[in-house]
This record gives structure tokens, C-alpha cells and sequence, in this order.
């Protein structure tokens, strides 16, 4: 951490006050969002809003409010030396369900955010998504105020803690979790991450669990690895946080250590050595949490395992059975023959431990789950649906042709160049005849 950050802060100027009104926003929208990343999520996830236009909005209705403020209590120098003045309280009190009273209020002609009319205009939008765009804006742009008003009057009274979020930020990308001896070699690196990497994985784990729902497939140990996260996650930023954690931190992580241990003391679902149900958890549902998680990592696939293997590489088989679709007419191409049956796909990747990460695995996952999906690419046709040929045309549609199809519809998924290591192979259910293999360039 820069040791003259506060000085800094204390020390800005800014082209014009709507600048500095900007600057400071992004600052404390970053700094909520860090520090309640449940919050975000609940109130996104059960909508269909846009995170990444989520957040505009709201660093764009913090400016706003803090804009109105300065000009109401006197802290409009042109070079915002005095936006640090802004009592934050004011700010919060602002009505932010008129938010594009709010946006427009904003110097729009300002050349400090040339893009603002268009956010403006974004925000008018209609339809569905849109409107709850707007919706979980204005209630994380209310979060945002109120909490951080909560902590100090002003705007530079709470930036004088920016330095020890600062350092919160640091122990989240670097202090392992759970918490324990010193890292002292490899063994103990393997049962250990970050939040940072607690994020990563519970990302990855709920694009897989969304995957699961659509296709009605949703298993228990599904359910409970991302509450295992959401709860890991939690602590871990309390931890972060240390003596700065507020109390809904400390409650959060609480509460969710507490129920994933009474769904294991329930349902008998315990990894680690000591039982949910045992008497020394009652009081500890923290201690219980970190042993699960500790657990998990220990018992979850790793790519450094795969770099650890003699020949370098990683490699990971998927398969997904394709059901034909008998209902089509005589002149489909799937209607004839054998393209009347199912199709199973098996997937293989054997490529260089280097290339390969969990987001790769789970794109992968991600590809093959959709192409199972009932509304998938493959749903309401045969092969000839696929091809941009007819079936008269050279080459036909066959098998041949659909692993090469089903090749680049997966590798498009992947990153430049896994695709290349990707081997596609399709099987005609109930046919003796040989698969289909399809080869990346790299194979």
C-alpha cells in the first residue's frame, strides 16, 4: 500500500467538481461491492440485470447524488478541492427511486464523461431486463450511501479509511483461507486460497449450477457446494476486513457457516473428519466451515495436479447423449436410417497443464450441458438444420460432418488455443458402425 495514499486523497484536484464527484463514486461503489459481495449478488441474481451495466449505473447515481450535495451545501469549488466536504449523509437522504431525476441533475455536457447521455438513454430503456437494471441500480446505489454514512459525515472523513481497505483488499488476494500455520509447502498450499479465488470458484459454480437448473438436473452436493462458497467467501472477508469488518460481515459469515453446518448435521453430509453433529461445533460453526472447505479443496480436482504429471498435460473427457428427434418428416436427413437414433458425443481435452484453468473446464462443462439442453442448438431439427447446405448439397450433413460442427461449436467457447486440443467424437446409438472423430489442429 502507498503509505502517502491519504495524503493523496487529502491533496486532489480534479478538472472540474463533477470529476471529482466521479472519481470519489467509483471509489466507494468499488469499495461496497468489495466489501458486500452478497449483497450485490442477492439483489442481482434473482433478476435478469446486466451486472457490468449494474455498476455504471450505480457509480453514475452515486455521482449524481454526491453532485447534488456539493452544490446544495457549498462544496462546488470548480477544481474539487472541496468535494471532500460533501457530507455523505445528505447524499443518502437523496430520493433515489427518481434516479433519472438524479442522472440528469449531472452536468451532462461535461466533457469529463462524454458518455453520459448515452447511459442516460440506456437508462430509459424498455423491456423487462431493463427495467430491473434499474431497479437493483437504485437499490445498490442506496446501499452504497447509506452504509458508507453510516461510517463518516463526509466524504473525506470516510476516505480517510481508505487506506486500511486498501489493505483489505491486499490480504483478500493474498492471505490464505482458511486461516491457519504458515504456508509451509506444497501439501498445505493445496487446501488453501484466497478470497479472490474463492470468487473465481464460486463463479465458475454457479454458471454450472445455472446450467443444472435448465436442464432440471440439479443434485443436492450441487446445492450445498455453492452455499460451501457462499459461506467460505463470507468469512474469508471478514477475516479481510479484520477489525474493520462491519457487523453485517461478521453476521453473514455467521449465518452461513451456521447452516452448512446444520445441513450436514441433517442430512449427513459431512467431509471432513469431524461430524457436523459433534458437540464442539455448536458453539464454533465457523471452525465446522473452514474444516468443510478445507475438505473441499483437498478432495477437488486441481490443474496444478495436472502440471505434476510426467508428460505436462491435463485432460479431462466429457460425454452428452443427444436424443434423435423422431417426429421429423421422411425428407430430413435425420429421418432417415439410422439418423433416427440417438447420438452420443464424447468430448476429450489433452492439452498442456499450462492452458488449462477451472474457467476452461467449466466452459467446456458449459458447452456440453448446452448442447443436452432442450433449447439447445441441436433442439427442433436434424443435422440439415445445422448446415448452411441443403441436403443435396456436398458434403451431406452426416455424422462426419456433425463432429466437425460439434467440434467448433465447443472450441468457440474455449480460449485461443485449447480448441485446438479438443477431441470430438460421435457414436450412432444402436448402430455398429465406427464413430465419427473430429481432431483439433494440435492433436
Amino acid at each position: 500500500m502507498d503509505p502517502n495514499l491519504l495524503e493523496q486523497i487529502t491533496a486532489a484536484r480534479f478538472p472540474t467538481m463533477w470529476a471529482g464527484c466521479i472519481a470519489w463514486s467509483q471509489v466507494l461503489t468499488d469499495w461496497h461491492a468489495t466489501a458486500y459481495p452478497s449483497t450485490w449478488a442477492k439483489i442481482q441474481e434473482p433478476s435478469t440485470a446486466a451486472p457490468a451495466q449494474t455498476m455504471t449505473f450505480v457509480a453514475a447515481l452515486v455521482a449524481s447524488a454526491l453532485h447534488i450535495s456539493a452544490v446544495e451545501g457549498g462544496a462546488d469549488a470548480s477544481d474539487g478541492a472541496a468535494v471532500t466536504m460533501i457530507p455523505l449523509h445528505e447524499a443518502a437522504r437523496l430520493p433515489m427511486e427518481q434516479g433519472l431525476m438524479l442522472l440528469t441533475s449531472a452536468p451532462v455536457t461535461d466533457p469529463v464523461w462524454p458518455d453520459l447521455p448515452d447511459l442516460i438513454a440506456d437508462w430509459r430503456a424498455e423491456g423487462t431486463q431493463a427495467a430491473q437494471t434499474r431497479e437493483a441500480a437504485l437499490a445498490l446505489a442506496n446501499r452504497v450511501l447509506v452504509q458508507h454514512a453510516e461510517h463518516a459525515v463526509s466524504l473525506g472523513d470516510r476516505l480517510r479509511d481508505l487506506p486500511r481497505y486498501v489493505q483489505a483488499i491486499e490480504r483478500m488476494a493474498s492471505a490464505p483461507y482458511p486461516p491457519g500455520p504458515p504456508n509451509t509447502g506444497r501439501a498445505r498450499a493445496a487446501v488453501q486460497a484466497t478470497s479472490a479465488g474463492i470468487v473465481k470458484q464460486l463463479h465458475m459454480v454457479r454458471s454450472g449450477l445455472g446450467i443444472a437448473q435448465l436442464l432440471g438436473k440439479v443434485t443436492p452436493a450441487e446445492r450445498r457446494e455453492a452455499n460451501l462458497l457462499e459461506a467460505a467467501l463470507a468469512d474469508s472477508i471478514q477475516l479481510a476486513f479484520a477489525h474493520d469488518a462491519s457487523v453485517e460481515q461478521h453476521e453473514r459469515a455467521a449465518t452461513g457457516a451456521a447452516a452448512v453446518r446444520d445441513h450436514d448435521a441433517e442430512h449427513h453430509t459431512h467431509a471432513g473428519p469431524v461430524a457436523a453433529t459433534d458437540a464442539r461445533w455448536h458453539a464454533d460453526p465457523l471452525g465446522y466451515l473452514r474444516q468443510e472447505y478445507t475438505a473441499y479443496l483437498a478432495g477437488r480436482p486441481q490443474p496444478s495436479a495436472a502440471r505434476s504429471r510426467s508428460d505436462g498435460t491435463f485432460h479431462i473427457e466429457l460425454t452428452a447423449r443427444i436424443r434423435a428427434h423422431h417426429d421429423l418428416p421422411a425428407s430430413s436427413v435425420c429421418g432417415q436410417g439410422r439418423h433416427g437414433h440417438n447420438y452420443t458425443i464424447t468430448v476429450e481435452l489433452t492439452a498442456p497443464a499450462a492452458l488449462i484453468d477451472d474457467d476452461v473446464s467449466t466452459q467446456l462443462r458449459i458447452a456440453i450441458g448446452e448442447l443436452e439442453h432442450a433449447q439447445g442448438p441441436l433442439a427442433g431439427g436434424g443435422l440439415d438444420t445445422l448446415s448452411d447446405n441443403n441436403v443435396t448439397s456436398d458434403p451431406v450433413p452426416d455424422e462426419r460432418w456433425f463432429a466437425s460442427w460439434l467440434h467448433q461449436h465447443i472450441s468457440a467457447r474455449l480460449p485461443h488455443p485449447v480448441g485446438e486440443y479438443v477431441l470430438v467424437q460421435v457414436a450412432t446409438d444402436g448402430v455398429g458402425t465406427v464413430p465419427s472423430v473430429h481432431l483439433g489442429a494440435a492433436r
